[in-house]
């Protein structure tokens, strides 16, 4: 949405504005070895040019101690390195002394100032999502008959599925291991070696959801009631699901999902037997899952018994809610420059949308624990590589994003434009909003008004010039504008 991550953002622009204006140091000079500063193995330089006298040069000093700062010297000047840090130092032609440019470690006033982006999202007035007229269409489980891939053991998930959908079904028949334990405890359905997301089945009776830990395999256990291991055989079904690759994973053609270890129920092993196998969620044979064609008459109106179900075990349904363009666009047309929509969906837990048959992604509602239940939240450290449980954490208690894009040329004028959720978990579709992105923007005036708005701009600048003298009035003005949109400047020395 153009909406920066601030503090954060700023601290980056300033990095990139010292790596753009000096580029023609990092472009026009080969990769250089690493120098160690001093007697210390945890500072090091690597330095794009010469420091011989008259030379010009661009340098990173890099300090890799996570827990001590250090002072070196380099080239006639002596710099502390904060700990777990990186300053760019430069030296110009001419020049008798390097100049710090930029510390990783410190925050130049602005930006520690800086605490949150000034924009947002205002919900939009009227009845922009006709939540009022939701239909349903439930997800049943597939029918044997239409499980065309048959093996005798699970098979690896992607190679089934082609990577066209992120689900895949498994289904197996066993006689029942549990019909002697009716009066014992222990009643489980073991999934060893599992990933990313599993939801188990038995005898049609849903047992929950299950999932891992970022990108690695997973055992997932679920309980078993006694009631359902009356007869002498019991069906067991697992919908997989894969959550997208790890972005930067190494040997990514060896990814492997699904039900990769063994299968075990009431302690039995049941991993090698007849299992059949489906891509998709539908119960064609397709593999891929578009939203089902509106005129099925299995969709029906939102059923009040479906609310706010917030189980894993209610079971999939997809959500079709209109969307009135016309009330959309009609008022934000001239601000079309400006104008991005979000999707609201914190009244939602875990599926995927499309707008029309425009897929829009993934969602996962996740709130984040509150700070009495967990001890780091709120405390940040920032030295040593970076691990999420024990850098920083933040916003707690909230959930993890409420606004989804929704792109302007996904929308169509003329026609009835629709909104399909596919929930995995259970949520309100009805309270779903759509919002408007408020920033603070300068506004551009039209074409028409520049001469008018140049000359009274002209005028201002000659007035107060006359006053206070130009060249204060243009640093004030620019440091103003500056602060306003990011465009900010570390001090020389580095101070803070």
């Amino acid at each position: 949405y153009g909406v920066e991550n601030w503090p954060k953002y700023l601290h980056l622009q300033a990095l990139h504005r010292v790596l753009l204006d000096n580029e023609r140091f990092i472009t026009g000079n080969p990769v250089p070895e690493q120098q160690q500063l001093g007697k210390s193995r945890e500072a090091n330089a690597r330095v794009y040019g010469s420091t011989q006298h008259g030379k010009e040069y661009l340098a990173f000093l890099v300090n890799s101690d996570a827990h001590r700062n250090l002072t070196v010297e380099f080239d006639g000047l002596e710099i502390e390195l904060h700990r777990w840090s990186v300053t760019v130092v430069r030296k110009l032609s001419g020049e008798k002394q390097a100049t710090v440019l930029y510390n990783t470690a410190k925050l130049a006033p602005e930006v520690r100032d800086a605490q949150a982006n000034p924009a947002g999202f205002q919900s939009i007035a009227g009845k922009v999502l006709k939540t009022d007229n939701v239909r349903e269409l439930s997800v049943g489980l597939p029918l044997s008959q239409d499980m065309s891939v048959h093996a005798d053991r699970p098979l690896e998930h992607i190679s089934v599925t082609d990577d066209r959908t992120d689900y895949l079904w498994y289904r197996t028949t066993v006689s029942n291991p549990c019909v002697n334990q009716l009066l014992a405890d222990g009643h489980k359905l073991e999934l060893r070696d599992a990933g990313d997301v599993a939801f188990a089945f038995i005898d049609g009776q849903p047992l929950g959801m299950r999932y891992g830990r970022q990108d690695s395999l997973a055992t997932f256990t679920f309980d078993v009631p006694k009631d359902v291991f009356l007869n002498d055989t019991v069906t067991v079904t697992v919908l997989s699901q894969t959550m997208g690759m790890a972005h930067n994973q190494q040997h990514m053609e060896a990814y492997a999902r699904g039900l990769l270890g063994t299968v075990t129920l009431c302690g039995k092993d049941i991993t090698v037997g007849k299992w059949l196998m489906k891509p998709g969620l539908s119960r064609s044979h397709k593999s891929d899952d578009p939203p089902p064609a509106l005129d099925s008459s299995r969709w029906v109106p939102l059923s009040t018994g479906n609310k706010g179900v917030e189980d894993s075990t209610a079971g999939f349904r997809w959500y079709a809610i209109e969307v009135d363009v016309d009330l959309l666009l009609d008022d934000n047309d001239d601000d079309e420059d400006y104008a991005r929509f979000g999707i609201d969906l914190s009244s939602m837990t875990k599926g995927q949308l499309w707008i029309n048959q425009h897929h829009l992604g993934r969602y996962w509602l996740r709130r984040a624990p509150a700070k009495r239940d967990y001890s780091p939240c709120q405390h940040c450290e920032y030295g040593g590589w970076f691990w999420p449980d024990n850098t920083c954490r933040q916003k707690c208690g909230e959930i993890s994003q409420q606004y989804y894009h929704l792109p302007r040329s996904y929308l169509s004028h003329g026609t009835k434009n629709y909104l399909f959720l596919l929930e995995e978990v259970g949520g309100q579709p009805e309270n779903i909003v759509i919002a408007r992105r408020v920033a603070r923007i300068l506004r551009r005036p039209p074409k028409n008004e520049w001469v008018l708005v140049t000359g009274r701009v002209l005028l201002a600048v000659c007035g107060a010039a006359a006053l206070l003298g130009l060249g204060t009035v243009a640093r004030m003005a620019y440091d103003k504008y500056a602060a306003r949109r990011g465009y900010l400047r570390i001090d020389d020395d580095g101070n803070e």
